[in-house]
């Protein structure tokens, strides 16, 4: 078989085999990125409007690629969602309308994607941050 080195067979998986959570309380939202990332190739653990159920689902989860999580879930942020998520080695990425100087230092580090992020882009930036193994 040859292969065109000008593929990238990473893009090309799409989201295949991935595992996602998904935390965001916009339904609409929610529901459209849950379609879109399982036409990709994603299972979507939730979505989960709420940092409750969030919880809930990580700990019933046997296993977690990666997270999507809204900063802002009503009166509470995901903030707790992602220390746990923290706690089991998983990756993830705020979906935010916030810009950076609105999130605290501590989190930094978390890549984010901007509302409203269209399929490609959040593709890429989950394809560029998780780690595929097998």
């Amino acid at each position: 078989m040859r292969v065109n080195p000008r593929r990238d067979p990473m893009r090309d998986a799409g989201l295949r085999g991935l595992h996602l959570l998904l935390v965001e309380d916009d339904y609409l939202l929610a529901s459209g990125l849950q379609e879109a990332l399982e036409l990709e190739g994603a299972t979507i653990v939730g979505p989960y409007p709420d940092v409750q159920g969030a919880l809930r689902g990580i700990a019933l989860a046997t296993v977690l690629d990666g997270a999507l999580l809204d900063v802002n879930l009503g009166d509470e942020t995901s903030f707790a969602v992602v220390e746990a998520l923290r706690g089991r080695g998983v990756p993830m990425l705020f979906l935010t309308g916030y810009d950076d100087s609105a999130l605290p230092a501590i989190y930094g580090d978390i890549p984010r994607c901007r509302k409203p992020v269209g399929l490609a882009e959040l593709v890429r930036e989950l394809n560029s941050h998780l780690v595929r193994v097998g």
